[in-house]
């Protein structure tokens, strides 16, 4: 494995993942696959991690405030495709 991924815990797998946005793109996806299916966000995401390649771990709430930083996700908390793009493209 190498040790400069970061990686997204979904409570029961964890996934290498090349960037954070890419991390946090599954992350928001297993998030909207499980509300699709009656759970809640406080249950689904209270076991979500990311972590970084220096170790830093990310709680989901931690992941929606870089990546709202980082231009991720829009003011309504939707992903915002065209800044995704770019940021994985680098």
């Amino acid at each position: 494995m190498n040790n400069k991924t970061w990686k997204f815990r979904n409570g029961v797998q964890l996934f290498d993942c090349s960037t954070f946005p890419y991390a946090f793109r599954m992350m928001y996806s297993t998030l909207k696959k499980a509300e699709g299916q009656g759970k809640s966000e406080s249950e689904i995401t209270k076991s979500f991690k990311i972590l970084s390649p220096v170790g830093t771990e990310y709680s989901f709430a931690k992941a929606m405030e870089l990546a709202s930083q980082q231009g991720l996700i829009d003011r309504d908390g939707n992903i915002n495709s065209k800044e995704f793009k770019q940021k994985q493209s680098n």
